[in-house]
């Protein structure tokens, strides 16, 4: 009884620390596949700038990032690159934590055609429909295009009461999403590339 005791208690044991093995084992051979690195990839971005204008009575914010060079060579390489752009706006109160208003969701998607030689840049909404999808010939055209968001009505002025105000823009790269399998197993990878934010100046709205 004891000799069958030590076989179970071997069995399981075995089975405990072998699982660890063949996880790494299936990251080693297969994240050269899915796109992910073993080693760490740093990435970096800027959001170089937050304009806040109103034109007939519309509150528009126009910014724009910088992306650094591991970024643009992945995608000059063809790696699927998703940034998501929010864009929201907040009240400031001396005695209460600052208050969301509203904002906004647009994402950007880019994909390279290998056949026809062109970039594919895809916008979409909060809802994730498809706001516009526009083809480039040119890297640095389709960089900038992803790069920049110009002139977004944000919210009509009259809707809001008086008080000081700013916009925050927060810009996030994500990961390309894994089958939900392999999603699992590599569950310590990662979703984001990188997330930054940055404010607007701060400024009055309502009746002066």
């Amino acid at each position: 009884m004891s000799y069958i005791r030590s076989i179970k208690q071997v069995s399981f044991y075995s089975a405990r620390y072998i699982w660890p093995f063949i996880i790494l084992l299936f990251v080693g051979l297969f994240s050269p596949l899915v796109g992910f690195p073993l080693v760490d990839v740093v990435y970096g971005a800027e959001i170089t700038r937050v304009d806040v204008r109103i034109d007939n009575e519309e509150l528009i914010v126009s910014t724009s990032v910088l992306f650094d060079e591991t970024f643009i060579n992945e995608a000059k390489n063809g790696i699927q690159k998703e940034i998501i752009f929010y864009i929201d706006l907040f009240r400031v109160w001396k005695s209460w934590p600052d208050e969301y208003v509203i904002g906004n969701r647009i994402e950007r998607r880019i994909t390279g055609d290998v056949i026809k030689g062109e970039y594919i840049l895809t916008s979409f909404d909060r809802n994730r429909k498809i706001i516009v999808e526009r083809r480039f010939k040119s890297f640095e055209s389709m960089i900038k295009g992803m790069s920049e968001i110009r002139s977004l009505p944000l919210i009509n002025i009259k809707a809001v009461d008086a008080g000081e105000y700013y916009v925050r823009v927060t810009v996030e790269s994500r990961l390309r999403r894994l089958p939900p399998v392999v999603g699992y197993l590599l569950f310590f990878i990662p979703e984001k590339e990188f997330s930054i934010s940055k404010d607007s100046p701060l400024f009055k709205l309502g009746p002066k």
